[in-house]
This record gives C-alpha cells, structure tokens and sequence, in this order.
C-alpha cells in the first residue's frame, strides 16, 4: 500500500499562511490517501472561513483523482505492452486489450502529484468615506 507522510495542522497552517504549495507524490493512490487528501483541502478551507464549500470541492477532488488514477492505470498497461499512447495505430491497438474484462497488468507505476495551493489575501476594507 502507498501510504503518504501526513502532515500536522500546524504544518499546514504554514503553507497556508506562507502562500506555499502543499505537495503530494503517490503512486496508487489507495481510498485512505485519497480520504486524507480531501481532509487536507477541507482543513485548508477552513482556516481561510470558507468551510461551506469544502463539500463541494472534496466531491471534485475525489473526481479528479479518481481520473488520475485512471488515465495511469492505462498508461501503465500501454508501457506494458510496449505501446505508444501517443500512436494513433498502437492506442487503437491497445485500447481494444485494454477494455476487456481482464487485461493484464505488470508491476509498474506511474506517481500522481497532488498540489493543493491556495492564496489568501485577507480582504482589505476600500470603501471611501465621503464628506
């Protein structure tokens, strides 16, 4: 199982406070990463005050990593099978394998880089008193 080194909230809170880049490599993405990746995004939207959405955005997190785990698990096949995804002869070739019930699958893997980056401004009062 590929398992991610979890950060603490005070980690967290660093990124968030220094506009940096929280970084994530995997490379099968397993449900519990996935569920703890979602809960660094909800945690991210909550120091910002912005917890109503994060429903909403784990649902397309959850979606957008689910592809990823797709559009890998099929490159992978193809570097199996020593095809090239890009020909449009050999990805014709390799999806009709592909899409059966059971396609063979070696050992290798391809990461997943998750990047949760947010820049918060904290919103500044412009409003003019007129006189």
């Amino acid at each position: 199982m590929s398992r991610v080194q979890k950060l603490t909230k005070k980690e967290i809170e660093y990124y968030i406070n220094n506009n940096k880049p929280v970084v994530f490599r995997d490379y099968k993405l397993p449900k519990e990463n996935e569920e703890y990746y979602v809960e660094v995004l909800k945690y991210f939207l909550e120091h910002i005050g912005k917890e109503k959405i994060s429903d909403y955005l784990g649902y397309c997190l959850r979606e957008i990593l689910n592809n990823a785990k797709k559009a890998n698990t099929k490159r992978v096949f193809f570097i199996d099978q020593n095809l090239d995804i890009n020909n449009i002869e050999h990805y014709n070739k390799g999806i009709k394998i592909f899409n059966k019930p059971e396609i063979p699958i070696g050992k290798k893997c391809l990461i997943i880089t998750i990047i949760l980056f947010f820049i918060h401004k904290p919103h500044k009062n412009n409003i003019k008193e007129i006189a």
